[in-house]
């Protein structure tokens, strides 16, 4: 058999879409946009959505107004048996409350509002992230899984003639074969995972990836924007600092407490001092005066959080864009990388045909080389997947490939 032959049967599967491993239940294989259609209605996503309906409902207690206070009792009973008169009150004591306290509460409410949607954001791009990088991860593994297949194959229908040769292939399938057993449980586990967070939709059926999520040769990099979810947490975080520091300002001012009521004056019988019974209206108005300054160490605390918040968010935004930058070098380095090693698997593959079909330890020998420069590609490949995926995460969420919009093929 030729060594060309060799060489196709073993490297054929890395630019096949490859093959289910071992499984026999009834698989369909899922396009990227339908994934991350499925993992966008995840239960996780849909339970961390709901703090935003937590922090709404704040909203509307901040919108409460206060209660007004009933008031009724004898404001001055006679108790000293001379028959002098009684004053029953009944009356309704409300505070107006000032310096804006309801206005600022509300604003403060909503700014919460706008943080939960920001952390929601956030959360939910970083399961994406980690989703869509599992399910990279299972695509390359079952490819990583058909060349270690195609090359135990391949030894196993060399032709061996003499006692070193038939030593030397035991040599290389049990090592190839340790391989495989360990390749394989990284694929089932990660397969196990990925079918996980589809079961919501897919129930006990059984999915497989179809494409790449990131390729050796995507598109142009986007930039990072300002919609960054990390960079909007940080813009609504200083803004809650800010409504906070007016809401500790507002209620440095005292409110005002008014009182309207009506009293009721029994009869006296006092021969001395006599008087019939009537009604008067009794109206109060209650100024605090503010002899203290307990509000004053909470403007000061929450000025420093303003400020701290301020400084927070220009370091976040900082940061971001140097983690871009690096990730985005890193891309170039291993892709660079990558194209080396494509060089060697290259050259290696004409050497190999270059071997007479009777050599089979040179040739062993030289599939063992080609072997290991794969899997030296797929590790790259691995690594260029991850800062792949850092650069989705931080540019909001983008895809640089363009994937089909159609139905899973199967």
């Amino acid at each position: 058999m030729r060594a060309a032959i060799y060489v196709t049967l073993i490297f054929a599967a890395c630019a096949s879409a490859g093959h289910a491993q071992n499984n026999n239940r009834d698989a369909r294989k899922i396009t990227v946009n339908e994934f991350l259609e499925i993992i966008s209605a995840h239960p996780d996503i849909a339970k961390d959505a709901a703090r935003t309906d937590a922090a709404q409902a704040e909203v509307d207690v901040a919108k409460i107004m206060p209660d007004p206070s009933l008031t009724l009792g004898n404001l001055s009973g006679d108790i000293s048996g001379i028959n002098m008169p009684h004053q029953w009150f009944v009356g309704l004591d409300y505070t107006i409350e000032a310096g804006g306290k309801r206005r600022h509460r509300v604003l403060y409410a909503k700014a919460l509002v706008d943080q939960a949607k920001a952390q929601h954001e956030l959360f939910a791009a970083e399961f994406k992230r980690d989703g869509l990088l599992l399910y990279q991860r299972c695509w390359m593994l079952e490819r990583q899984l058909d060349e270690l297949e195609q090359y135990d194959s391949l030894l196993s229908v060399t032709r061996v003639d003499d006692s070193l040769q038939v030593f030397k292939r035991r040599i290389d399938k049990s090592e190839n074969g340790l391989k495989l057993d360990a390749l394989r449980r990284r694929y089932n586990e990660s397969l196990e995972r990925l079918n996980d967070l589809v079961a919501h939709v897919v129930g006990n059926g059984w999915v497989l990836p179809f494409e790449a999520v990131w390729t050796e040769s995507d598109g142009p990099l986007v930039k990072m924007g300002e919609e960054h979810p990390v960079m909007k947490l940080n813009r609504v975080e200083t803004r809650l600092a800010a409504e906070e520091l007016l809401v500790s300002e507002s209620n440095r001012v005292p409110d005002i407490s008014f009182s309207l009521g009506n009293s009721f004056i029994t009869r006296a019988t006092n021969p001395e001092a006599p008087s019939p019974r009537y009604n008067a209206i009794t109206a109060t108005l209650s100024i605090p005066l503010k002899l203290s300054n307990i509000r004053g160490a909470e403007k000061k605390r929450d000025s420093y959080k303003m400020e701290q918040a301020a400084h927070d968010e220009a370091s976040a935004a900082e940061m971001l864009q140097q983690e871009f930058e690096v990730a985005t070098d890193d891309v170039d380095h291993i892709s660079r990388e990558l194209r080396s090693i494509a060089g060697l698997i290259a050259m290696e593959r004409q050497f190999i045909k270059t071997i007479p079909a009777n050599e089979a330890l040179m040739l062993m020998n030289e599939w063992r080389q080609l072997n290991a420069y794969c899997a030296l590609r797929w590790e790259k490949f691995d690594q260029l997947a991850q800062k792949k995926a850092e650069l989705y995460f931080l540019t909001g969420g983008r895809l640089n490939n363009t994937h089909s919009l159609t139905g899973s093929p199967r």
